[in-house]
């Protein structure tokens, strides 16, 4: 019995959360095609004043994250910025897309405040 170390084959995913009990979130589906990007805003309740700077936003992490083609579907429900990366990567990664580059930084540790760093009253 020979044990293969290839990842399993792309396949459609979903990260997030939508609906009535979301807020300052948004589901993305992300299914893995061939012939280029395409990222549709399927409904927003920001839509109207950000829509194209979450589409942009959407464009730009899945370069970052080297996805040449694909199928993006977004939910939002008024999210920001940085949950609309995590998202995104949470879905592409769960999709099984090879060689997926890290979008986020890495958390900063913050050191233990100093003795004389506390808080004097």
């Amino acid at each position: 019995m020979e044990f293969s170390h290839e990842s399993p084959a792309p396949r459609p995913a979903e990260a997030g959360r939508s609906g009535d009990g979301a807020r300052a979130d948004l589901r993305v589906r992300f299914e893995p095609a061939e012939g280029g990007l395409s990222i549709a805003l399927a409904r927003s309740k920001v839509g109207t004043f950000y829509g194209r700077a979450i589409r942009e936003q959407a464009r730009e992490v899945l370069e970052r994250l080297g996805v040449p083609s694909g199928r993006l579907v977004i939910e939002d429900e008024g999210a920001l910025p940085f949950t609309i990366a995590a998202r995104i990567e949470c879905a592409v990664r769960r999709a099984g897309v090879p060689d997926v580059r890290p979008v986020l930084p890495a958390p900063v540790r913050r050191r233990a405040p100093g003795g004389r760093d506390r808080l004097r009253r």
